[in-house]
């Protein structure tokens, strides 16, 4: 009986300890959620960077509809759509056959942005003025005189821009071409393109047409007076992620001794019996942090509390 009771009682330990055990640990990709990340975009603006352009880009479609009421009166609206940000390779790449440019600048010898018009937003633009409505075939050419009111309205467009921009002083460039080629971007430069909807009200379409400006220029131009905020530079940011990370809490273990011992010993042991291991008293204690030791020391006591003098720092 005795003896059976034993067996009983070591299997109930067994499976006691066996219990305590930690579990298989889980996969991190099986609960990881992770964002895609387009290494072909730019991410030159920061999430704080496109809220404020996001609320500029606002600010200009009310901008434009105030400019463009000398032509169309209350019947339509402006409407900010979206931002996007791509290289000028991507804009070669799109299909932007029939659509007309009006490039802009704050200089003589430099290029600003440039002002991207879909041939049925400019069909529209010059229908409305010439009574044509959207008889318009989509594929027919503008002819000179809707050309020429096409660049009158794009101008106006521009001037919305100048007067939305700090101390902008923009103004048109040239005249109305026809694709993107118009604006010489150079390879690799980051480009900001806002995106507006010309809606009239008695018509349920929509017709789109593109700012598009360097990403320096929107940050250093048109968010110039957001907030008047203090610049965020690198040397900033690097401050702030250490000072973040210097407030992390991470536990770390002393580690006096250890040693293997098989499971039949383990499951011997009893009340008051005594551990021998084979470490001696004035050896080293370990300091670990993520399982790895990072100090060594000797064993001490301070105030009735266990402590341990650091003795040296293990690379």
């Amino acid at each position: 009986m005795k003896e059976a009771a034993k067996k009983n009682s070591n299997r109930e330990r067994f499976l006691d300890i066996l219990a305590k055990m930690p579990a298989k640990p889980q996969n991190d990709s099986d609960s990881a959620d992770c964002k895609d990340y387009n290494w072909l975009e730019p991410h030159c603006f920061s999430s704080t960077q496109i809220e404020e352009t996001n609320l500029f880009a606002g600010k200009l479609a009310e901008q434009i509809k105030t400019q463009l009421k000398k032509y169309y009166g209350p019947d339509f609206e402006i409407k900010f759509d979206s931002i996007s940000l791509l290289y000028p390779e991507q804009l070669n790449s799109e299909n932007q056959s029939g659509n007309y440019c009006l490039s802009f600048t704050d200089e003589p010898a430099s290029i600003f942005g440039l002002l991207d018009i879909p041939q049925a937003t400019a069909a529209a633009w010059t229908g409305q003025l010439l009574g044509d409505g959207h008889s318009k075939q989509e594929n027919s050419q503008i002819s000179s005189l809707e050309r020429s009111l096409l660049h009158d309205i794009a101008a106006e467009v521009i001037n919305a821009i100048s007067l939305s921009i700090p101390q902008g002083k923009i103004k048109p460039q040239g005249c109305i071409t026809e694709n993107l080629v118009a604006m010489k971007f150079s390879p690799g430069q980051e480009i900001c393109r806002l995106t507006f909807n010309f809606i009239l009200k008695d018509s349920e379409k929509q017709f789109t047409f593109s700012y598009l400006v360097l990403c320096d220029h929107i940050t250093n131009r048109a968010l110039a007076d957001a907030g008047t905020k203090p610049q965020t530079t690198p040397a900033k940011i690097k401050e702030a992620i250490i000072k973040s990370i210097k407030n992390i809490k991470v536990p770390l273990d002393s580690m006096f001794c250890k040693q293997l011992f098989t499971l039949d010993e383990i499951l011997s042991l009893e009340v008051d019996d005594v551990l021998i291991f084979n470490k001696k008293i004035n050896d080293p204690v370990d300091i670990l942090a993520n399982q790895k030791p990072i100090f060594s020391g000797t064993l001490a006591k301070n105030n009735g509390h266990y402590a341990v003098l650091i003795n040296k720092i293990k690379k």
